[in-house]
């Protein structure tokens, strides 16, 4: 028996995503460029404050946490932030997350959903520790942040430390596609008030 021949266009033909080709661009080695990801560096400065302009100085991709959204509950260990992925390259960036068209209701403007990797430790000086979690496939694929642009989310601790930090892995279009480099977010206070 004779399997079909799977290209690249037929590929995503079957996942849905050339259904999108008036919204969305899928780019081979970019990912998907979704233009409501993402706002401008300029939009981002106004919504979040002058860091966001610090941030777009750096020559790298920068992880700014915006803020706690909720104390630390000592039931259940969570504790949720906001940060936000500011791409102040010439070049776009990719990351692995979920796409905008794999939730039920769109995310607003700016929100990105990258899988993301979190690091806790207890005391100043002691190394950061590992706190992995499992993310789903389903939904998933390469997303872009083209260049001078930024993406909003959230991230969640489950685990009891005084300390936590997130670390999202990126892509430019000058890496091999199997190496990436993690931004990480600064050092974010955990503990109770």
């Amino acid at each position: 028996m004779m399997r079909p021949t799977w290209t690249r266009r037929r590929w995503l033909a079957f996942t849905g995503l050339i259904a999108m080709a008036s919204a969305v661009r899928c780019d081979a080695v970019q990912g998907v460029l979704d233009p409501h990801n993402t706002i401008s560096i300029g939009a981002a400065t106004a919504r979040f404050g002058e860091r966001v302009t610090k941030a777009a100085e750096a020559d790298k991709p920068t992880l700014l946490f915006l803020e706690s959204l909720e104390e630390v509950n000592p039931t259940t260990n969570y504790h949720r932030v906001s940060l936000l992925l500011v791409n102040p390259l010439d070049v776009p960036i990719t990351y692995h997350g979920y796409r905008m068209d794999g939730w039920d209701k769109r995310p607003p403007t700016g929100e990105i959903s990258p899988f993301y990797t979190t690091e806790l430790r207890e005391k100043p000086n002691e190394a950061w520790k590992p706190n992995s979690l499992g993310w789903c496939g389903t939904g998933a694929g390469q997303m872009t942040i083209p260049p001078n642009q930024a993406g909003r989310f959230e991230a969640v601790f489950y685990h009891p430390a005084t300390a936590g930090r997130i670390g999202v892995n990126y892509r430019t279009p000058n890496q091999d596609e199997r190496s990436f480099t993690t931004v990480w977010s600064q050092e974010i206070k955990l503990d109770a008030k």
